[in-house]
């Protein structure tokens, strides 16, 4: 049967739980067997988008054929993990995308379903940049067909969100169980291919999905079957393969792709006991070279060799032995179609050594053939795993098959249904097709399966770019039919948009861009520019849904190349991916005009007396920075203040913090202007997103933490509620009525209102979830929690509230601290982490007898309300004063603060002899340490 991860509508995202209304809903519930179609608001692009811009105000979109296919630029959400980044962006924003929240589902594209995938290895670390998670959109348990989203997220604190590819459909009202269908439509849909292509005569299982279009092109969905074709195409003689999706309801072909993904006009080389160079095996002489990784054995005992086809095998005595070694590997097996598999045996004395040529004479194409497709076969596998260690499917790949002579001409195909390379034998003027670059693209084609994205142009390009980055060179198929010639070539000057009847030309498309970048990484980065265009080209490939090739390549590249989550004001090689992608016409986005760097870090505690000091670069991007124009802008609670900061150089500049209260949450940004007086903001989107610090001389101990992953004392008090009452548990809901689908900080569990799917939400009244008591008294005490709250479906939406409030006297009395809605970016449920100093509350006193509570209710007229709590924490915070004139912070002023004083003496900005922060270690700081030690 045809698995649903090979072609199925897998979207690459997150979790996803959008902000929709959900069904009307009155007090007295109602039940019928009768299959009910649920209605949805119907999906305003332009809203949507609106109200994305009034969040994100500095993230931007991808737009094509009125659908969104990609989210970037400054981070546009933030969790505890990948996970909860990206689905606070999908709980939000889904919508914008085309899909509802309760036909996202966690699976991936990928053979075995995963849908969390590290991207972008590091070997110097040995850890990932990104986290790529990704999400399948379904309809009544039918899956979507080619549906996906990827989300991908920095693996830093926060996880901030990066990039959404999606593509995503808009199914509006779709049900299958409304959708027309006809018991014989396999059949039908079998006789209507066969009558177009008579070849086909086998058919793989079908299976049922949802059809509303695929790439840029949408259509109204209908129910579909999908099922695979294969026979021998009459008029060529060559195995035929087709992906037929068929309409349910008639049979009729809705779309059709071929399998048989094969290299046709390319050639390559190989090396080893095997051709040597760039060319196929009859253009270039062959040489002796290491086969890894080959399977050697001495009767049942049985090893594999390493990369460098060293190996030991364990055997006792010394006893003479036949040793055999084959074109048997541990991750491919050479099956070779034209004669016996290549087999070699010899008789040894322990300990040996013994060494195996295979095709030592080097007189039979057959031979050189096996060689050169197991060869060539491992260095892309490996290539691919040095870009990403955890690469779908490789990992774990086991004798993957080679079939090498097969008794035809002209050709080299990649089969997705078995998985397997195909190699033909030489003929009809064309070369034995088992060389290098044919090797490597066909498993380009593998990479691109195993990713779950669709191939066509995409795919050929992609397999193209392999043989361009594995061998760095421009020139493919050199030798297919001639020696002095290539039969496609990368360092071409096509333009976007390019759609060609072929797809293999239309894949040179991307493989120019790919050479082309090569051309500018070479010029800047000679010693490295090969690593960096390998790993962001296989890499790429995780982010890449659909078969088009298109400037969402370019974003993909940058995001992956970015390293502060902010693309817009560039990245390390944005100007190598600009001119490679842009001598295409795939330029890059727009530049930020200016950019800030923050050379010594951005503090997390400031000194209640002032300091530290900060520092910010102003350098160029798309603009000129104009000088002396930067800002800093502080908020401690009574709105932002702003503050110029001093120039110490052409555009660079510093300013130390200002006094402020001790145990305070402190948001700032930095602003300055461009040449023609626009002015630009870091973050990006300031003053929506800040920076934040905390007012303190150091981080207390945590005075309570709980992830409510045990009972720690949480008690519940209903007002009138008789549904829907906080409990505690893993959601279960499954997002139909704004529920959640996972806990806030995802250790697990959390507190909900009515945890479970479908009508489970409040009603008749409210219901209150009360902290334990916990003691405030320890240093400055700062609460933090995640909340959820939706109130916008059923007969009154968006008319409820969800109150916090804090006590300091074990809940005689109450003081609120926030109140959610009724209206509002935050009540269409997704998780929100707030932050309180609860030193900066009005009124309230700080004691060991503090409580927080948290009340969800549904008053008037029924409606669907939905509450969860999690990560309930009370940090703490000192404000120790520190003592005057000690430099190095021991608590005492004496000759060791003197002799830093003396020698640190002169321009000194930041550093800690620098005592009145004025940026110079001088007489003043002298005087201080004096005035101290007395």
């Amino acid at each position: 049967m045809l698995k649903s991860t090979i072609f199925g509508g897998c979207l690459t995202f997150l979790v996803m739980f959008g902000a929709e209304s959900g069904p009307s809903k009155s007090k007295t519930q109602t039940t019928s067997s009768i299959p009910v179609t649920t209605q949805r608001n119907p999906i305003s692009l332009q809203d949507e988008l609106a109200k994305f811009t009034a969040d994100q105000p500095a993230a931007r979109t991808m737009q094509r054929n009125n659908r969104v296919v990609r989210v970037y630029g400054p981070a546009f959400a933030h969790g505890g993990t990948a996970v909860a980044s990206a689905q606070s962006f999908i709980d939000n924003h889904a919508r914008m995308l085309g899909a509802e929240s309760a036909d996202l589902k966690p699976i991936g594209p990928f053979a075995d379903q995963h849908n969390i995938q590290p991207i972008m290895y590091d070997a110097a670390t040995g850890t990932y940049k990104f986290t790529g998670v990704y999400y399948s959109q379904v309809r009544d348990n039918v899956p979507v067909f080619r549906s996906r989203l990827t989300l991908l997220s920095r693996n830093v604190e926060g996880a901030p969100v990066v990039l959404a590819s999606s593509d995503l459909r808009d199914l509006g009202n779709f049900s299958v169980a409304a959708a027309p269908q006809n018991i014989n439509a396999v059949n039908l849909a079998h006789n209507n291919i066969q009558a177009e292509m008579p070849g086909l005569t086998e058919f793989d299982a079908a299976r049922q999905v949802i059809y509303a279009g695929v790439d840029d092109v949408s259509v109204t969905p209908v129910l579909a079957y999908e099922f695979v074709a294969s026979g021998i195409n009459p008029a060529t003689g060559l195995p035929d393969k087709w992906l037929i999706v068929a309409n349910a309801a008639n049979g009729a072909v809705l779309y059709k792709e071929p399998l048989i993904l094969d290299f046709t006009d390319v050639s390559g080389n190989v090396s080893g006991m095997a051709t040597t160079g760039t060319a196929a095996d009859t253009c270039n002489p062959e040489a002796i070279t290491p086969l890894p990784y080959t399977q050697v054995s001495i009767g049942a005992t049985t090893v594999y060799g390493d990369a460098n086809g060293n190996f030991t095998i364990p055997n006792a005595g010394t006893t003479s032995v036949s040793v055999n070694s084959t074109l048997r590997g541990h991750y491919f097996r050479v099956f070779n179609q034209n004669s016996a598999n290549a087999s070699l045996t010899q008789s040894v004395t322990p300990p040996g050594p013994v060494n195996f040529i295979h095709n030592s004479a080097n007189t039979s194409e057959f031979n050189r053939a096996e060689v050169n497709a197991y060869l060539q076969a491992n260095i892309v596998r490996d290539f691919a795993l040095a870009a990403n260690p955890s690469y779908p499917t490789l990992p774990g790949m086991t004798e993957f098959p080679l079939n090498v002579n097969i008794n035809l001409t002209c050709n080299a195909y990649y089969d997705p249904i078995s998985v397997s390379l195909n190699f033909y034998v030489a003929g009809g003027g064309c070369t034995n097709t088992a060389n290098s670059t044919v090797v490597h693209h066909e498993f380009g084609h593998h990479l691109v399966q195993a990713a779950g994205s669709g191939q066509s142009g995409y795919g050929e390009g992609m397999g193209d770019c392999m043989a361009v980055c594995i061998n760095d060179i421009s020139c493919l198929g050199q030798g297919f039919q001639s020696c002095a010639s290539c039969l496609r070539t990368a360092d071409n000057t096509i333009q976007y948009p390019y759609n060609n009847s072929d797809p293999h030309e239309t894949g040179r498309l991307l493989s120019g861009c790919i050479w082309s970048t090569r051309n500018a990484l070479l010029a800047a980065y000679p010693s490295t520019y090969r690593q960096i265009l390998g790993s962001l080209t296989v890499n790429s490939i995780l982010l890449h849904t659909g078969t088009s090739i298109d400037p969402s390549i370019t974003v993909d590249f940058l995001t992956l190349d970015d390293d502060n989550g902010d693309i817009t004001d560039g990245t390390p090689h944005y100007t190598q991916i600009e001119a490679g992608f842009g001598a295409h016409n795939m330029h890059a986005p727009a530049l930020a005009p200016i950019k800030f760097i923050y050379p010594n870090g951005r503090p997390d505690l400031v000194n209640p007396s002032g300091g530290p000091t900060l520092q910010v670069q102003v350098a160029a991007l798309s603009g000129s920075p104009s000088p002396g124009t930067a800002q800093l802008h502080l908020n401690t609670g009574s709105g932002y203040i702003t503050i110029p900061m001093t120039q110490t150089s052409t555009n660079n500049y510093e300013v130390a913090f200002p006094a402020t209260t001790c145990g305070g949450i402190i948001s700032y940004y930095v602003s300055a202007q461009a040449v023609g007086g626009q002015t630009v903001n870091s973050p990006g989107n300031a003053p929506t997103t800040a920076f934040t610090a905390v007012s303190a001389t150091a981080a207390g101990p945590v005075a309570f933490a709980d992830n409510f992953q045990t009972d720690m004392g949480w008690t519940v008090v209903n007002s009138g509620a008789t549904a829907g009452l906080w409990q505690r548990g893993v959601p279960a809901g499954d997002g139909t009525r704004g529920d959640p689908t996972v806990d806030g900080d995802h250790s697990g569990s959390c507190y909900l209102t009515g945890n479970g799917a479908g009508d489970t939400d409040v009603d008749g009244g409210t219901t209150t979830l009360v902290s334990p008591t916990m003691d405030a008294t320890i240093g400055q005490p700062i609460l933090e929690y995640y909340r959820w709250y939706s109130n916008g479906a059923g007969a009154d939406p968006h008319n409820d509230t969800f109150v916090v409030q804090i006590s300091s006297n074990n809940g005689s009395s109450w003081t609120t601290l926030e109140t959610v809605g009724p209206t509002g970016s935050e009540v269409d449920g997704g998780w929100f982490h707030k932050t309180f100093a609860l030193a900066q509350v009005p009124g309230f006193a700080l004691t060991n007898q503090f409580k927080v509570r948290f009340s969800a209710s549904d008053l008037g007229s029924g409606s669907v309300v939905e509450a969860a709590v999690d990560g309930v924490n009370l940090n703490t915070y000192s404000c120790t004063p520190a003592v005057p004139g000690d430099v190095n912070g021991d608590g005492f002023v004496n000759i060791d603060d003197l002799t830093a004083v003396i020698l640190a003496w002169g321009s000194c900005s930041g550093c800690p002899a620098d005592l009145n922060h004025d940026g110079q270690v001088n007489i003043d700081d002298l005087t201080a340490v004096i005035l101290g030690w007395t």
